[in-house]
């Protein structure tokens, strides 16, 4: 292959990589890492043995085909068609063309049958309208449906066939898709382009029976996401679906699960659909990611001979912890950013990228930058999507994980990190927008801290793509999720079952699929005993609530105060805590800022309500509607404070295959959580960050003021729920109350990062807590109902986890740099020799070395 013309110029990327080394080239790991996504072979299209109709389709999706041929993986997908209706699990690397195997499997299925229809799940809205528009270039012009500079349904005009599509999200926070749901052209659509969370909530409805009734295939991108707890409800609402194909006498569709990361990829798609593992086709690329460490030093010039040659190129830099450097340092400087790269920088908060953002832009006048996240309205979001697309240069866009999976920037030149995700398989993910083509190497820059991927990361650079840990497995056994998925069986499926046999059916069918079949007053009475206090069963859609890991139940707008209430964000409910508590002053994503004055709802505004009385705001969020904000000039924000607390509520046995400790009682139940307000920082943005403590106290002076005045004021209530988590007796391992009391702020901190670390799950997923007066560790599930993570911990993991925090903690004091260490990645200042943290985590460990199941230890 010919070297390109581009490669006569420096790419940015390499001018970029040239700066970095100039400015921090002590602080760098002598060795980068090269990641490598080979080109998969090719197969001539006249060598595929297809109907010409199948080729005319893949000739109008990609062009390229026509001379180029698809790769071999692809062939594999199309040689398969036509013959029973077998699924698929494809795994590719980034960039591979899943998108048009999994078009082209859902294509012959529409042409073969003039009433079967097709879902397509992704994960986010990113993605799904990045396949909406793929699917209007494929439309005749005149069909497409456009709603706010939107395409938003069409009728696919290829190969001879006429095939109507729609997009289909969520509708409480878009008049558009509320419209367009009641629209023709939305009635006809055999493509329905969705988010797995609408299926769930919608898919299995009255209204849709036909659709769902022709159902003939599924597709679900980019499956790995889908682990844990939310993979467990994806599992659920699919055996759901096989509840109501059975009671409609139709056939389960065929799944297309793709992935670019999937280990044992047949038997993951089998537990997450719910398919026999016998059914599916696994194909992969048969081209691995290759990589290799290269010295530091010759990334730039590695840059410069990358463009153009086959496969896809990414160089990742990774920048020592010592002193630690932060992304805004990196991004705003001129020598590095020049005036037409184009960066991205990866955050793990919203509030985070506000910041950044909006500093970028004041320091950078020749560059822009732009903040991406799930918080902005779908108009301002679809905006930036298409600006991806134009491929625009010198803009740093600053993005949470709604960006990370599947979202082409095809002239992404930088990739940026301070904030690893918890997850190997997402920071890959993150790392491959950029390098998207072969005329475009890319550069990712790491910027670690401390922590305990980051420091394994600092040790081995091939970690960065060595095997995960263990992802948390589907917690099918939850009784609350399968409980759930009867009631919501039993809600769907109310008043349809009048035609003769179909009760019968429908309770063969639950038997079958979610193991048992109780009527309807049985599973009131289950309900009432089981779930009662774990989940609100007063929310009258409790039952489809937390398909995803998270304690929200939903989002909420914020709009200006005035008649026509124009919303500038939407955060979710809980976030009133953090983002929207009184007194609030929210940074948009402009780096506008707005105050909060009251909250809209079903109850009367700014009542007050004794400490004590049982009020909670989760039930008060199921009643708000709207919070009320003004614009502020006055360069601030704020972030709420809150205090947590968790009691066991109720034991229950441990779960299947739990590790006991050999010392010290193990005990598993349901916890009752309860976060109260405790006042806000105030962060004057206009002077370096300076931060004001505002007190409860003070807050609460300003409410009884209002009340006396007969004013509004925003008052939070407290927000409880119940969850699972568990507790482990520490008397007979710290055996002193002194050693305790010493250690425990320290041993906290450090178990919360490496027990998050052996499930790969957000700091916010776990709480752990370790108190010195009762001496136990509690290790609570954060989502109501729970989510799994800390069952997970007792299947194998807490014996590696604790290892690994004994091992690194004593490497660190070894070196002297213990308390050093932990006041940079702890902010823990303490007087306690580094030999009593070794020799007690040691302790720690001890008991669980040859921790077992009960049953094994019998």
């Amino acid at each position: 292959m010919k070297r390109a013309a581009a490669n006569v110029s420096t790419p940015p990327a390499a001018r970029a990589a040239r700066a970095i080394l100039a400015a921090y080239g002590s602080q760098l790991a002598p060795e980068a890492v090269h990641l490598i996504t080979p080109v998969p072979s090719t197969v001539p299209l006249a060598k595929l043995k297809i109907d010409p109709e199948l080729v005319d389709f893949i000739r109008a999706y990609e062009p390229r085909t026509a001379a180029g041929g698809v790769y071999g993986h692809q062939a594999k997908v199309l040689a398969a068609l036509g013959g029973d209706a077998q699924s698929v699990v494809l795994t590719t690397a980034t960039g591979s063309g899943k998108s048009l195997s999994f078009w082209a499997w859902a294509f012959d299925r529409l042409r073969r049958d003039e009433r079967a229809t097709i879902l397509a799940c992704f994960p986010t809205q990113a993605l799904l309208w990045g396949q909406a528009d793929r699917l209007r270039r494929l439309s005749s012009a005149k069909s497409v449906v456009k709603r706010s500079e939107q395409a938003f349904a069409g009728v696919l005009d290829v190969a001879g066939q006429r095939i109507p599509w729609s997009v289909w999200y969520g509708v409480s926070a878009c008049e558009d898709m509320k419209a367009h749901e009641s629209s023709e052209s939305f009635e006809n659509a055999r493509i329905r382009v969705c988010t797995l969370d609408k299926a769930h909530w919608s898919l299995m409805r009255k209204e849709h029976a036909s659709f769902l009734g022709n159902l003939a295939g599924i597709i679900t991108d980019e499956g790995h996401i889908w682990q844990g707890v939310s993979g467990a409800h994806v599992r659920r609402m699919f055996d759901r679906l096989r509840v109501s194909m059975e009671v409609l006498r139709r056939p389960t569709p065929a799944f297309f699960v793709a992935s670019a990361t999937l280990p044992d990829a047949r038997h993951f798609a089998s537990l997450l659909t719910g398919e026999d593992e016998k059914r599916f086709l696994a194909i992969d690329d048969g081209e691995a990611p290759k990589h290799a460490t290269v010295p530091t030093a010759k990334v730039p010039e590695l840059l410069e001979k990358a463009t153009g040659e086959p496969g896809l190129h990414r160089f990742v830099l990774l920048v020592g912890p010592n002193p630690r450097v932060v992304s805004e340092e990196l991004l705003a400087d001129p020598a590095i950013m020049g005036t037409d790269t184009a960066a991205l920088c990866f955050v793990q908060s919203k509030f985070g990228g506000h910041r950044l953002a909006d500093s970028l832009c004041r320091q950078m006048k020749d560059r822009r930058a732009v903040a991406y996240d799930a918080d902005m309205t779908a108009r301002d979001r679809r905006k930036i999507e298409r600006e991806f697309q134009e491929g625009q240069r010198g803009v740093t866009y600053v993005a949470t994980s709604a960006l990370e999976v599947g979202v082409d920037l095809p002239a992404l030149d930088l990739v940026v990190m301070d904030e690893l995700p918890p997850r190997r398989s997402d920071l890959l993910q993150r790392l491959g927008r950029v390098g998207r083509s072969s005329e475009r190497p890319g550069l990712g820059v790491l910027l670690l801290g401390a922590g305990p991927a980051e420091q394994r990361l600092s040790e081995h650079p091939e970690s960065l793509v060595d095997a995960s840990t263990r992802p948390a497995s589907l917690p099918l056994h939850l009784d609350a999720l399968r409980l759930k998925a009867i009631k919501a069986c039993r809600v769907e499926w109310t008043g349809r079952l009048g035609r003769a046999g179909a009760k019968e059916i429908f309770a063969q069918a639950l038997q079958s699929h979610l193991g048992e079949a109780p009527s309807e007053e049985e599973l009131e009475a289950r309900i009432a005993r089981e779930l009662e206090g774990l989940v609100d069963l007063d929310d009258g859609a409790w039952y489809y609530r937390g398909f995803r890991a998270s304690a929200s139940q939903g989002k909420i707008p914020l709009v200006l105060d005035g008649p026509h209430g124009q919303r500038v964000a939407q955060i979710q409910d809980v976030a009133l805590f953090r983002d929207a508590h009184p007194e609030a002053v929210y940074l948009g994503h402009r780096g506008e800022r707005f105050r909060v004055i009251r909250y809209k709802g079903q109850f009367t505004l700014a009542q007050w309500t004794h400490p004590q009385s049982e009020v909670v705001l989760g039930k008060f969020m199921h009643q708000l509607r709207e919070i009320v904000v003004e614009p502020v000039a006055a360069r601030v924000t704020t972030r709420g404070v809150w205090v947590d607390r968790f009691t066991l509520y109720e034991r229950k046995d441990l779960p299947p295959e739990a590790d006991e400790p050999t010392m010290g009682a193990l005990e598993y139940g349901v916890w009752d959580f309860r976060r109260r307000f405790d006042g806000y920082r105030e962060i004057d943005l206009s002077r370096g960050g300076k931060v004001t403590r505002v007190t409860l106290a003070a807050v609460s002076g300003r409410f009884r003021q209002a009340m006396e005045d007969g004013a509004s004021f925003p008052f939070l209530h407290d927000f409880t729920y119940r969850t699972l988590g568990w507790q482990w007796q520490l008397t007979r391992v710290l055996q002193s109350a002194e050693q305790r009391e010493t250690l425990a702020p320290v041993l906290e901190a450090l178990l919360h990062s490496w027990l998050c670390d052996a499930v790969e799950c957000a700091p916010g997923d776990l709480q752990v807590e370790l108190s010195a007066e009762e001496a136990t560790l509690r290790v609570v599930d954060t989502t109501p109902g729970g989510n799994g993570l800390a069952a997970a911990l007792l299947g194998g993991r807490m014996a590696a986890a604790l290892g690994a925090a004994h091992n690194a903690v004593a490497k660190i004091a070894g070196e002297g740099a213990l308390q050093a260490w932990l006041l940079a990645e702890h902010s823990l200042d303490v007087a306690v020799e580094p030999k009593e943290i070794v020799d007690a985590l040691a302790k720690l460990e001890s008991p669980w070395r040859t921790a077992g199941p009960r049953s094994s230890q019998a």
